[in-house]
């Protein structure tokens, strides 16, 4: 009797996690399973930042008909953003992350060693990139703290 409660405990938690879970589409090979929207992607890419990208993987999530691609510029493999299409919140156009990820990125890089060496035992921290100016443009570093001392 004992066993036969184990046994149901263990089925219902399976079952509950399955549909707690629902269903995700994972590609490792985006060219070959979404050529269409990898193509897509990669013009919008392109055009949008004048650099030359790939697409390391898509991510389709069912319950709100989400698509994910975690891509990166030719030039630096280890700089995955993603780009988000589909469902209610992002329609038939993109969403990507490559711009403020690309500028968080510049200011950790500048201001790294300034907090190591104020706050040598601080551990983590995060930076704000956000810009609050037009630029049109990813704003390189220089341009961001001239326009931040300018402000000030």
């Amino acid at each position: 009797m004992q066993t036969k409660k184990k046994v149901l405990l263990v089925i219902s938690i399976l079952l509950l996690l399955t549909i707690v879970s629902g269903c995700n589409t994972s590609t490792n090979y985006p060219m070959e399973d979404y050529p269409k929207l990898s193509k897509e992607i990669i013009n919008y890419l392109e055009e949008a930042y004048n650099e030359e990208f790939e697409i390391q993987k898509i991510r389709h999530i069912d319950q709100n008909d989400v698509t994910i691609a975690y891509c990166n510029p030719k030039t630096d493999k280890e700089f995955i953003f993603t780009v988000k299409t589909g469902g209610v919140k992002y329609g038939e156009g993109f969403y990507d992350e490559y711009g403020s990820n690309k500028v968080s990125r510049a200011i950790n890089k500048y201001y790294k060693p300034i907090i190591s060496r104020l706050f040598p035992y601080k551990k983590a921290y995060f930076t704000n990139g956000g810009t609050y100016s037009n630029w049109g443009k990813i704003p390189t570093l220089k341009e961001m703290l001239k326009d931040s001392m300018d402000r000030l």
